[in-house]
């Protein structure tokens, strides 16, 4: 059952999402990222600390483009969500390219063509950073057609361009010096009947496109999360808070900037086991999610948090002053206030939580 967030609309879907990894890709994937189509997760809640982290801002992949270092969070996905149920609802779709086998896969080529072509899209919805549109019958048929899943992995973004030629983008944060367009970068596009289009363009072709999409595995909308449910599904066990916070089982939506930004909001030091939270470091953890999840859609992105700006060596706290430390929790670069975040930190290795 998914949520709307934009409509409060549940939707069933079936077909289970395979797990991928960078097989016919442009980039590997590391531990603790995820992947479009399934979820990798590191359930380790050991912490290294570091003093230095190279922070990519632009780096090449393999085929050329380049990479900011951010990838599309719930609040990113939101804004490609929110322009599809703005400007791409109810044009007949006339033509599909769907011939990049790795990012349409497991369809063949021309399969989501064969699916698509004489409907609509009808509605757009999301939960967490999974996308899907439904679509009409064909003609006069009300029976409707299948819903289209549309995940941006790591670097993807929706491109929306009008009968008139008007683009307009949502999806990928914005990049700083941003390359030149390439066509190659254009993974699936809806060709609709009167001249406009819908285009995925993803540089490091980590992005994913399937028909009924199961999404049965994710955990509720971490911006439709209720208190009840999030103080259950956060407390339990003895992983470490941000690694249980990246578990899109558990909580759907929050990447890692998401998470930093969140757990400094609340002032919990990142590594502190889920059972050792207290009623009122759940609920303060609650409100900072909602806090920054509005704020991020906002703005435009998770990169746009208070504290992100401070994720680097030499950055201070931007509320008390405080060196901004460095290490990995659950397998993913973490930064915490050395001051208001520090009171449980554990940095030793220790022991798996579940």
């Amino acid at each position: 059952m998914g949520v709307d967030p934009g409509s409060g609309r549940t939707k069933n879907t079936s077909s289970r999402e395979g797990r991928s990894g960078s097989e016919g890709g442009d980039a590997r994937l590391r531990p603790g990222q995820e992947a479009a189509g399934g979820l990798i997760g590191c359930r380790c809640c050991c912490v290294t600390v570091t003093t230095l982290e190279h922070i990519p801002v632009l780096s090449p992949t393999r085929r050329g483009g380049w990479y900011n270092g951010w990838v599309p969070e719930l609040p990113e996905v939101e804004t490609a969500r929110r322009l599809i149920a703005e400007a791409a609802l109810h044009h007949r779709i006339a033509g599909v390219d769907d011939s990049d086998t790795f990012v349409c896969r497991p369809h063949a080529p021309g399969e989501l063509r064969d699916a698509l072509v004489g409907r609509t899209l009808t509605a757009a919805h999301r939960r967490g950073k999974a996308m899907w549109c439904e679509t009409s019958g064909i003609g006069r048929s009300t029976r409707p057609g299948p819903d289209l899943g549309i995940h941006l992995g790591m670097s993807g973004r929706i491109v929306v361009v009008s009968r008139s030629g008007r683009s307009a983008e949502g999806g990928e944060p914005s990049r700083r010096d941003p390359q030149p367009h390439k066509a190659e970068w254009d993974r699936f596009a809806l060709e609709f009947a009167d001249g406009g289009r819908l285009v995925l363009v993803d540089v490091r072709r980590l992005g994913r496109i399937r028909l009924n999409p199961d999404i049965d595995a994710l955990g509720p909308d971490a911006a439709e999360v209720t208190l009840s449910e999030f103080r259950s599904l956060i407390t339990k066990g003895s992983i470490a808070v941000k690694a249980r916070m990246l578990d899109q089982s558990k909580i759907a939506g929050v990447g890692n900037l998401l998470a930093d930004e969140v757990l400094w909001q609340a002032k919990l030091p990142p590594a502190a086991s889920v059972g050792s939270l207290r009623t009122q470091d759940a609920d303060r953890l609650y409100h900072a999610l909602r806090s920054a999840v509005r704020s991020a859609i906002a703005q435009g992105g998770a990169h746009t948090g208070d504290v992100i700006s401070a994720r680097h060596p030499g950055g201070r706290c931007p509320r008390c002053g405080a060196a901004m430390r460095h290490g990995t929790v659950g397998g993913r670069s973490t930064w915490w206030c050395s001051r208001e975040q520090a009171s449980r930190l554990v940095v030793s290795p220790g022991a798996a939580g579940s």
